[in-house]
C-alpha cells in the first residue's frame, strides 16, 4: 500500500514508529512546560500569583469546552495547582 503522496510502499510498522517518537516529543514538551511553570512561580509572588490566575482561566476555559477529555484535563491541572 502507498501512502497518499503516492510514495512507496510503507508498512504498518512505519505507524508504530512514528507513534512512539510523537509520544516521546509529547513527554518532552510536557516535561518542558512543567520545569517552565515551576521556575515561573518560584521567581516571585507575583509570578506564581498571575501564573495561577492564568491557569485558573484555562481551567474555566476547560469547563466550557464540555465533558469528556477536558475534565481529566482540568483535574490534573488543579492537582498542580496544589503541588505548587
Amino acid at each position: 500500500m502507498a501512502d497518499t503522496t503516492g510514495g512507496p510502499f510503507r508498512p504498518h510498522e512505519d505507524l508504530s514508529a512514528r507513534s512512539a517518537v510523537v509520544d516521546i516529543d509529547i513527554d518532552v514538551a510536557l516535561a518542558i512546560g512543567r520545569a517552565a511553570a515551576r521556575t515561573l512561580r518560584q521567581l516571585s509572588p507575583e509570578a506564581s500569583d498571575l501564573f495561577t490566575t492564568f491557569l485558573q482561566r484555562e481551567i474555566d476555559r476547560l469547563k466550557l469546552a464540555g465533558p469528556g477529555a477536558s475534565e481529566v484535563a482540568q483535574l490534573q491541572l488543579r492537582q498542580f495547582l496544589r503541588e505548587g
